[in-house]
């Protein structure tokens, strides 16, 4: 019975590295990917970035009528 504990505890293990180099991978790859964006000057495109503007309404007259 200690032999089959042991194997499913490397098999345990083995999943818990398998997820811990993805999300290092995934990491990696985003901070490859923000280095390329500021080097190639792509995310200059949207100066003006409003993502509540057009979820919520219009409160006042004044804004309804903009």
């Amino acid at each position: 019975m200690y032999n089959n504990s042991s194997a499913v505890q490397q098999q345990h293990n083995r999943q818990v590295a398998y997820w811990l180099i993805t999300c290092a991978a995934v990491i990696f790859g985003m901070i490859l990917l923000g280095g390329v964006t500021r080097l190639t000057d792509s995310g200059l495109s949207m100066v003006d970035w409003k993502p509540i503007k057009g979820i919520i309404p219009p409160i006042t007259q004044a804004d309804w009528q903009a």
